[in-house]
């Protein structure tokens, strides 16, 4: 269900200036680390790689740096949600642990999966104001949904001063929330050209989006090029999974490489002089006996092939 904003707190003016700043939009994606104008398709090698962070939310902060670290990743997409590795209440307390654990052992908190997608809800803006004094420069925001039983194109419009509160909010901060191209018959942005209305004209240094190969790909099959093309200069953090496909049109998250992702995206995307951080998602099971070794071996196992796609 589409809510529409509630009011705001004395900073709001603040943050409409900063979202009406006409050469904001522009001059901001121009800007971007990733945007393709940048640079006439050369190749772009050197990435910062981040392992998502749920299958390790079982450890504590120190075994989760010290795992990650030893794995050869840059960062860590940390869970800062409800269940995760910080919960939002606890967010000023937990936050600073979590980054100094990283930190120790030269590695960054590169972005925050959050539960976040508006200025009003609970914790919200505590949880962006805390990551922001971090320098942590990245959260992944909660989707938004549509009511199947309504018109669709009333409920996206709906959605646009929700966004762009938000992005001026996270401008003012100084911090960049993203939106995901998550799959799902319910999900704002699973066919990616309602990311596209919604983030066209907002400030890139406040809101951006998440390009997911594995999401686009079960959307949208063998047409998921065009998903990548339009997604392309609105994206600032690549996350990468597979999956099969099963009866009735259900999917199974799998080992890289072993699913429907094909090859050649990545070729595509260092083509076109994407040079931001790439996410690796760990999403099949990883939680037997023998934890957390079995999650060791699937984050070694998977990142080795995303490094060899990305050599070509």
């Amino acid at each position: 269900m589409i809510h529409s904003p509630t009011a705001m707190q004395p900073s709001f003016n603040r943050r409409r200036f900063l979202r009406e700043i006409p050469a904001a939009c522009g001059m901001g994606l121009a800007l971007l680390p990733g945007n393709p104008n940048l640079a006439n398709s050369v190749p772009a090698k050197n990435h910062t790689f981040i392992a998502y962070g749920e299958p390790l939310e079982r450890l504590d902060y120190r075994q989760t740096a010290d795992l990650v670290a030893n794995l050869g990743f840059d960062g860590l997409e940390a869970t800062v949600r409800p269940g995760g590795h910080v919960e939002p209440e606890r967010v000023e307390d937990d936050l600073p642990k979590l980054v100094d654990a990283l930190r120790d052992h030269g590695l960054e908190l590169t972005m925050m999966a959050s539960n976040i997608h508006r200025v009003d809800q609970p914790h919200a803006e505590k949880v962006l104001r805390t990551a922001a004094s971090l320098n942590i420069p990245h959260y992944r925001m909660r989707g938004y949904t549509y009511d199947l039983k309504k018109p669709i194109p009333p409920q996206l419009t709906a959605l646009l001063p929700v966004v762009a509160d938000l992005t001026a909010l996270n401008a003012e901060l100084g911090i960049t929330g993203l939106i995901h191209n998550h799959a799902g018959v319910h999900h704002v942005g699973a066919t990616v050209w309602d990311i596209h209305t919604l983030l066209k004209d907002q400030n890139p240094r406040g809101v951006g989006a998440v390009f997911d190969i594995s999401h686009a790909t079960i959307e949208a099959g063998i047409s998921w090029p065009i998903y990548f093309k339009l997604m392309r200069p609105l994206m600032q953090v690549a996350l990468v999974k597979d999956f099969v496909w099963q009866d009735k049109g259900k999917r199974k998250w799998v080992p890289l490489g072993t699913g429907r992702v094909e090859p050649r995206y990545f070729k595509m995307l260092t083509r076109s002089a994407y040079d931001g951080p790439i996410g690796l998602h760990i999403e099949y099971d990883v939680s037997g006996g023998n934890y957390p070794e079995q999650a060791r071996a699937a984050y070694r196992r998977d990142f080795a092939i995303l490094k060899s796609w990305l050599d070509g």
